[in-house]
């Protein structure tokens, strides 16, 4: 399995961002305020309607920044915080290019949940949770992906489970 190196300290950047700043999951904040009029999930809606483009998001059929259609946008008004997880969800979602739709989810629910309810991460590595056994291998005999298509699969199903905010205790 080869990826370029810029590839994976972007994402690992791009990861370690989201985790500092994750005060809220950004699956939850598109849900919130956005699912109600996009009724796509927050991915499938990046690679249709947005572009990237130099690591700037725009509309691809205006050309405006998502980062300023997402400051007031129909009436919604994002707190910056939101923003950069939206961006940050829009963006991983055009560079996944849709791989779990095609490969997983004619099987498995949406990766979101898939990722949250059935995996963990375990020195570094997406374990599953029932067997324990390492996702990674596991893919190289399920579903039919290519390397390129695993690496892509293992960077998603990290940025779920990285991105989920755990709840304290009550």
């Amino acid at each position: 399995m080869r990826t370029p190196l810029g590839v994976l300290a972007m994402i690992s950047i791009l990861l370690a961002s989201l985790q500092a700043q994750a005060q809220e999951d950004p699956h939850s904040i598109y849900e919130r305020r956005c699912h109600t009029c996009h009724v796509e999930h927050g991915a499938d809606l990046a690679r249709q309607k947005f572009k990237l483009d130099n690591d700037v998001l725009t509309v691809a059929r205006t050309g405006a920044r998502v980062e300023v259609l997402l400051r007031k946008h129909h009436g919604v008004t994002l707190p910056v915080e939101e923003t950069a997880a939206l961006l940050a969800l829009f963006k991983s979602g055009i560079h996944w290019a849709g791989v779990y739709q095609r490969l997983c989810a004619r099987c498995h629910e949406k990766a979101v949940g898939f990722a949250r309810e059935r995996l963990l991460l375990r020195d570094g590595q997406i374990v599953s949770r029932k067997t324990g056994g390492e996702v990674g291998a596991l893919l190289t005999k399920h579903g039919g992906a290519t390397d390129a298509e695993i690496t892509t699969l293992l960077e998603m199903l990290r940025y779920q489970l990285v991105t989920e905010v755990k709840k304290p205790p009550e």
